[in-house]
Parts: structure tokens; sequence; C-alpha cells
């Protein structure tokens, strides 16, 4: 997995990324709520637990972020029956 920054296609602007080694490189502004006003422009690291750091711009000024990735429900669901599964296999 890789973050960074880049130029987006027709984009003047500086945009934070992420590339996981497979597909395209993922714009980090796309991941993140618009209504926040927050315009990420450089990630700098991202560690074992998928959390990115960087930098952005909000209110006209630049601030550090930090981003934590929210499993999707189905994920969620399918962890909670593997644990199910798991414990209702031991008691037989």
């Amino acid at each position: 997995v890789v973050v960074g920054n880049a130029h987006t296609p027709g984009d003047a602007a500086v945009h934070a990324f992420v590339y996981r080694g497979t597909g395209p490189m993922v714009d980090l502004n796309e991941l993140v709520d618009p209504t926040l006003g927050w315009s990420l422009t450089g990630a700098q690291a991202i560690n074992n637990l998928g959390q990115i750091v960087g930098l952005g711009r909000i209110g006209g000024e630049t601030h550090g972020f930090v981003l934590t990735p929210i499993p999707e429900p189905a994920t969620v669901v399918l962890s909670v029956l593997g644990g199910l599964l798991t414990a209702w296999r031991r008691t037989r």
C-alpha cells in the first residue's frame, strides 16, 4: 500500500491518494464527507491498521489529519457470524 500526493487529471490542485497495489490510485478526498470542508493535499504514512496521516487544508489553513478506516457493514456482519459459528462448533 502506498500513500502520497498527486495532481488529479485536469486539476491544478494537489490531492492526497492511496494505492493498494491493484486498480487505480484513490483520491482520499473522495472518501471524506465533503461537507466537512477538508481538502486533503498530501498523505505521509499508513500503518498496519490502515490509518493514514497527512496534511490538508480547512478554513484556509493547513492542518494535519488522521484517517481511520471504518469497516463496511457486510464485513462486520461476516466477522460476527464467523465468531458465532466458531463458538457454536466448539460447543458441539
